[in-house]
């Protein structure tokens, strides 16, 4: 019987408080051991990207509907900061605090020094990043 291992890198970015149980730290303890030889056997394939009909199974509309709507508003860069100008909220962030960013075709995906989660800011359907810089 052939095992299948589904894994994604972005599983790493998850950040959680200590001693929660899906933390990257688990995650890479638990690679390091399937990447013996004896596992060498497993069929190694990358999770594809999750949907809010997954995210359904396991959570109530209110949470799906937080999800969907989080905010709106107007995302800009300068040559000192990248700003969000929200309808709820604004926040600034200078580009040394940045840690990597993550072009997608319809979104964008930030690490910032000092915040446990990545911020995605998901584009409007009149504005794409050209195939070449997305990831």
């Amino acid at each position: 019987m052939t095992t299948l291992l589904l894994s994604h890198r972005a599983s790493l970015d998850h950040l959680t408080p200590p001693g929660h149980p899906e933390r990257p730290d688990r995650i890479r303890a638990v690679e390091e051991v399937l990447g013996e030889s004896r596992f060498d056997t497993l069929v190694r394939e990358e999770a594809p990207e999750g949907s809010l009909d997954l995210v359904r199974l396991c959570h109530n509309e209110h949470y799906i509907d937080e999800l969907r709507h989080i905010d709106h508003g107007t995302l800009v860069l300068t040559t000192k900061r990248l700003a969000f100008l929200g309808e709820r909220r604004t926040n600034s962030t200078e580009l040394g605090d940045l840690i990597g960013v993550h072009a997608f075709a319809d979104s964008i995906k930030m690490h910032r020094e000092r915040k446990q989660k990545a911020e995605h800011y998901q584009l409007s359907q009149s504005w794409r990043f050209p195939p070449s810089l997305a990831s």
